[in-house]
């Protein structure tokens, strides 16, 4: 192991109350004591894979190649489900649990090989993460392929798509995907062209109707306004200027919003 380490990406849901995400890294340093760990965040909703991958999707489109990407929601860990690596054809590592979780992400890269990650039967139960995942990061991480990887078809391999907003030309039925830390609620919509200072209907899952405008940036926004606009994901998001939509508005991940033109 002289050659520096390529990075290690690490993803959860564990948050920071707890020791579980230290306990993580201190088994990947224990291997790699060089490695370069970057938290991307600990804090998608708990259980929720697709916000997992949508982050993890996200993350890929600025990822360098030769990177190693743990990501970790995994409400099945100790059953059937396997752990898996996925490397792709821009030279990165994919670890984790065979849920979906890494699927959108190493797919659009696009998937070279998947392993099955063998287990020795020491490993707690409910802490894959650390016992599994985390030692074949730290392999990975100097570009040796750990001897408890065993080779398996892409195609075995658990897959779940990004949802597409289903769009007409004057409505949008829509998914709220992830709310970031300054409560911007990105929706999976991508391809529904908008005028700026448009305005549209904003209908929630409870009945609640909001009229709101489209813009191209938070600083056009009247003061506490709620808008929409396209973020640096490419993605509609609702927003409010200085402010915390999903506290405003109640919406959280997985709901569903229909977005309607209407004429100013």
């Amino acid at each position: 192991m002289g050659s520096l380490p390529r990075p290690i990406f690490f993803l959860s849901d564990f948050g920071t109350k707890d020791w579980y995400v230290a306990s993580v890294k201190s088994k990947i340093i224990s291997i790699s004591p060089n490695s370069y760990i970057v938290d991307v965040t600990h804090e998608i909703e708990p259980f929720n894979i697709l916000q997992g991958a949508f982050v993890l999707y996200n993350l890929s489109k600025d990822l360098s190649s030769e990177s190693v990407i743990l990501g970790v929601v995994d409400p099945g860990v100790g059953t059937s489900r396997r752990g898996i690596v996925i490397e792709t054809s821009k030279g990165n590592y994919y670890v984790g649990p065979d849920n979906g979780l890494l699927y959108p992400a190493s797919s659009s890269e696009g998937i070279s090989r998947a392993f099955h990650i063998l287990e020795s039967g020491d490993e707690s139960k409910t802490f894959h993460a650390r016992d599994l995942f985390a030692p074949v990061s730290a392999l990975l991480s100097y570009g040796e392929i750990p001897a408890n990887l065993r080779e398996i078809s892409p195609e075995e391999l658990k897959k779940l798509e990004i949802p597409d907003a289903v769009i007409s030309e004057k409505t949008c039925v829509a998914k709220i995907l992830h709310s970031d830390r300054f409560g911007n609620l990105i929706t999976n919509v991508r391809d529904w062209s908008l005028e700026t200072e448009e305005e549209v209907e904003l209908l929630t899952s409870k009945g609640e109707k909001l009229v709101v405008r489209f813009l191209e940036t938070y600083g056009e926004a009247r003061d506490r306004e709620i808008i929409i606009l396209r973020g640096s994901s490419g993605f509609l998001e609702i927003s409010i200027k200085e402010g915390n939509a999903r506290e405003i508005t109640g919406l959280v991940p997985g709901e569903e919003v229909v977005l309607r033109r209407r004429k100013k």
